[in-house]
């Protein structure tokens, strides 16, 4: 059962969204031009594959961006320089 990380494509919206959506209870909420705005904006993203098939995605901002998050926003008011860790799930 080989696992391979990979970054995240436009083709991965579906399993991005159909996985998120799966867990959304535990994770926010997350439409097609969120997920645009995380591959367009964000320093990692990645898919996980597992036999070749979609498994799991982790998406993880660093500072300076305008991102609509308490949590998020609560770094970026105590460090200039960090990993944060937005949202990870696994088929």
């Amino acid at each position: 059962m080989p696992t391979e990380l990979r970054p995240l494509v436009a083709g991965d919206v579906d399993d991005v969204l159909a996985l998120n959506e799966e867990v959304v209870h535990k994770l926010a909420p997350m439409g097609p031009e969120d997920f645009r705005w995380y591959l367009d904006t964000i320093e990692l993203a990645w898919a996980a594959e597992v036999d070749g098939a979609f498994a799991g995605f982790v998406l993880v901002l660093g500072p300076g961006h305008d991102y609509d998050s308490d949590n998020y926003r609560w770094f970026s008011e105590r460090w200039d320089d960090f990993w944060y860790l937005d949202r990870v799930a696994v088929a």
